[in-house]
């Protein structure tokens, strides 16, 4: 999704920030640290054979007298449970781990003459690290233009300029002198707190509903549908990328 076009069109200083490219809007349906290439530092854990790992308890509590009340005999019940139910599950494999930091590869680190597989493991992590990095501030980046630029993309009104400007940018057309003559009263009415201002906010609350687009709409109605949907997938890329500045 782009929209550095609509968005400059319209005042805002924070358009060359608004798009998103497809490889991030894919990541966030899917994998969202998948730009930094996550499969190169997290691995699938390899199975085990069954019993590999301890599932029962290493200790004995039965003669305890706190252990033969009901409420102790459902802990110490509990406790076996979920031990049984996390041994089976290691041993099965499947789980996801960092790679360099695997328990066969830690028990390398450890025989090794020198340090040097440790250090080559450590750089590979840092790398990780200043990607996480790298990534959480584009995102800041977007999210801080997306704030600032998306409300300025969904109030944007018809202007005077080359005919066709709106079906490319806004999707706003200039149109005649009562067009204009409306989105001047529209604009005053807003000024006045009589008409709805889109808010980056009120944006974000549209896309809980499958008509976001023609609410949006609604708030604005010389706002073309295309630039009103561009709008609400940039708010929603947004979220997203908000949820993805916590990951890294």
């Amino acid at each position: 999704v782009q929209a550095p076009a609509a968005a400059a069109a319209a005042g805002s200083p924070h358009a060359a920030a608004l798009s998103v490219s497809d490889a991030d809007a894919r990541a966030f349906a899917t994998l969202p640290l998948a730009p930094i290439g996550l499969a190169t530092y997290v691995g699938r854990r390899p199975a085990k054979p069954a019993g590999t790992t301890p599932s029962r308890l290493p200790f004995d509590l039965s003669g305890h007298p706190l252990a033969r009340t009901h409420v102790g005999k459902a802990m110490v019940k509990r406790l076996a449970d979920d031990l049984h139910a996390y041994a089976t599950t290691a041993d099965a494999g499947g789980g996801l781990e960092m790679l360099h930091l695997l328990e066969d590869q830690l028990a390398t680190y450890a025989r090794a003459a020198d340090t040097t597989p440790l250090q080559r493991a450590l750089r590979h992590i840092e790398g990780l690290r200043r990607s996480l990095r790298q990534l959480a501030e584009r995102d800041r980046r977007f999210v801080e233009a997306a704030v600032l630029g998306l409300p300025a993309l969904a109030m944007a009104l018809p202007t005077e300029g080359p005919a066709g400007l709106g079906a490319g940018g806004l999707g706003v057309g200039v149109g005649g002198d009562t067009e204009r003559a409306d989105a001047a009263a529209h604009a005053l009415l807003r000024e006045a707190g009589a008409e709805p201002s889109p808010t980056f906010e009120a944006i974000l609350r549209l896309t809980l509903s499958p008509r976001a687009a023609e609410l949006l709409r609604d708030m604005n109605p010389f706002l073309a549908r295309p630039a009103a949907e561009d709008a609400i997938t940039l708010a929603l890329c947004a979220a997203a990328a908000t949820v993805r500045t916590t990951q890294a």
